[in-house]
């Protein structure tokens, strides 16, 4: 993680987001390409469900979109002169 502080807290929100969804794309990729579980020696190691990584990687999308394209999140709508 990178963290610049002259851009502001934002910065890390995006690169922590997008490493987030980095790592679990590549877990997607692995499960797909493989196996759900494999064995080492005599332990079993089984990855998450695809399902909720799935949903996680959407999750994930959404919030660097999000931070990308207004950098603070959703813009906040002005009512009765206050912000």
């Amino acid at each position: 993680m990178v963290c610049v502080q002259k851009e502001g807290r934002f910065k890390v929100a995006i690169q922590t987001y997008t490493e987030q969804l980095e790592r679990v794309q590549a877990t997607i990729q692995k499960i797909e390409e493989s196996a759900q579980e494999y064995n080492i020696a005599d332990r079993a190691l089984k990855y998450p469900e695809l399902a909720s990584l799935y949903k996680r990687e959407k999750y994930l999308r959404g919030m660097v979109a999000r931070y990308e394209t207004t950098g603070a999140g959703k813009k906040r709508r002005i009512r009765r002169g206050v912000i």
